[in-house]
C-alpha cells in the first residue's frame, strides 16, 4: 500500500487478515510468479494457507503465475493462488499435509497464537 512500510521480521497486526482463523503478521518474502521474484509481506499464516500483499509494481500478476514463496524460517513453499483483491492475495499450501508441522514450528518460534 503507498506509503506503508512494515518493519523487517515484525509480528503484529499492520495488515489486518482477512481471515479470522489465520494469525495476522507482518513479514518479508518472495514470492516466485512463474520466473520472476519479487519482495512481498507475509499478512497471515495458518495450516493451510497464507495471505499476502504484493508491491505496486505486481499489477500485472495472473494469480496462475505464483508458484512458490519463500519466507524465512520455513524456506521455500509450493502454493497455489485461490484469490486476488486488489494488492491483497491468499494462497494455499499445495502440500497442507506436509506443511502442519513446519507452520507450528514457524508460530511456536515467531510467538503467533493460532486463533
Amino acid at each position: 500500500m503507498k506509503g506503508e512500510q512494515m518493519a523487517s521480521g515484525a509480528i503484529g497486526a499492520a495488515h489486518a487478515s482477512d481471515r479470522p482463523d489465520r494469525p495476522s503478521v507482518a513479514m518479508p518474502c518472495v514470492v516466485d510468479l512463474g520466473g520472476m521474484q519479487l519482495e512481498a509481506q507475509l499478512v497471515d499464516i495458518g495450516y493451510g494457507g497464507l495471505g499476502l500483499l504484493l508491491p505496486e509494481q505486481a499489477d500485472l500478476f495472473e494469480p496462475e503465475t505464483l508458484f512458490e514463496v519463500s519466507i524465512e524460517g520455513l524456506g521455500i513453499i509450493e502454493v497455489e493462488c485461490r484469490w486476488r483483491r486488489g494488492e491483497r492475495i491468499g494462497a494455499q499450501f499445495f502440500d497442507e499435509t506436509a506443511m502442519q508441522t513446519r507452520v507450528q514450528w514457524f508460530m511456536d518460534m515467531h510467538g503467533i497464537v493460532a486463533e
